[in-house]
């Protein structure tokens, strides 16, 4: 009997135990941040913070964005590389910092796959083509052959040398022909006056940068690098489209977070990762959250997309793409 009456009162032990041990362990019981590894104002930082307002509502705790900008955004991700990974500390996840600069930046302290719990893929944003009014070109087809006509007279911007659009032109080139001559900028919006000025042709850059400039007839986006039209600017086709079959370029942002851990803690930030990857995908099926991140000319993720075994197939693919362009520009690590 006094056994018993002893194994029952190590059973009740344990049960309270493990009660408080889940009670210690309840996530997320503190303020969340997030690192944007930009400055303000992009639209990658659009729309971390359009998700992270959906996520703090849903989740129950204060979401803060900290935007940690530096290097080509490594600094920022660095960070979160080697954050306690408690679930408090997010990253959003964008193409940069994981998919080009693992590739032309040498020494850099996280591997894009390894050191990382890829959470879910919110949105993607194409790419463009836009293209100053003195230019004569009124379509794909038209540029390249102006540019084949005119070697090194049709200048492209991009937002500088191995990043994530400069890539795109080095693609097109080569599987086109053209002579598009690259001219880098430091950062897509940095071009945007010269397009206007005819001192620079066009550029090559993201769909939500240069949207208005399109609708307020300062220049004209000739073509979507996307596998279908915008729903922002349904009247222009896609590279697809305009008979460069298979060509997509696209930025993404993503929620991601350190991983790395010791297998208590592992298992701890598994069960914070199951229940932000919920709420996530309950984030985005919000129609008004839906319609805000489409109003800046992107494209949700698919549902697919939105969880780990879609994120992590995604990035893989964007890094070998990635990878083919590095080759053809000739860039070495630095």
């Amino acid at each position: 009997m006094r056994s018993i009456h002893r194994r029952g009162i190590m059973a009740g032990r344990a049960a309270a135990g493990t009660l408080a041990a889940t009670r210690a362990w309840a996530w997320p019981d503190r303020a969340m941040r997030m690192i944007m590894p930009f400055a303000p104002g992009g639209n990658g930082d659009l729309t971390i913070r359009i998700a992270a307002a959906g996520l703090a509502e849903r989740l129950g705790q204060p979401m803060v964005v900290d935007n940690r900008p530096g290097a080509g955004g490594s600094i920022g991700t660095a960070e979160i590389a080697r954050a306690r990974p408690d679930g408090h500390s997010l990253l959003g996840a964008t193409a940069g910092p994981l998919v080009i600069n693992p590739l032309v930046q040498a020494n850099l302290s996280y591997h894009p796959l390894r050191d990382f719990a890829h959470v879910g893929l919110i949105s993607r944003m194409p790419m463009v083509i836009i293209l100053g009014n003195t230019v004569p070109a009124r379509s794909l087809a038209e540029l390249v052959a102006l540019s084949k006509a005119q070697p090194g007279r049709i200048s492209i911007a991009t937002s500088g040398i191995g990043g994530a659009n400069h890539l795109p032109l080095e693609l097109f080139n080569a599987a086109t022909g053209a002579g598009l001559m690259h001219v880098p900028y430091r950062g897509g919006g940095a071009a945007i006056p010269d397009i206007v000025a005819g001192t620079v042709s066009g550029a090559l850059t993201e769909l939500s940068g240069v949207l208005d400039l399109h609708r307020t007839g300062r220049a004209r986006i000739i073509a979507v690098a996307a596998p279908e039209r915008s729903a922002a600017l349904p009247e222009v086709p896609t590279f697809i489209e305009a008979g460069f079959g298979g060509f997509t370029a696209e930025a993404f942002v993503g929620v991601s977070a350190p991983v790395g851990t010791p297998a208590p803690a592992l298992a701890r930030l598994q069960e914070a990762l199951a229940r932000l990857q919920e709420a996530l995908v309950a984030t985005l099926a919000d129609a008004a959250i839906q319609a805000r991140l489409l109003s800046l000319g992107g494209a949700l993720a698919t549902p697919a997309q939105q969880r780990p075994e879609g994120f992590i197939p995604y990035l893989e693919t964007e890094i070998a793409k990635a990878r083919r362009g590095v080759e053809i520009a000739g860039l070495k690590p630095e």
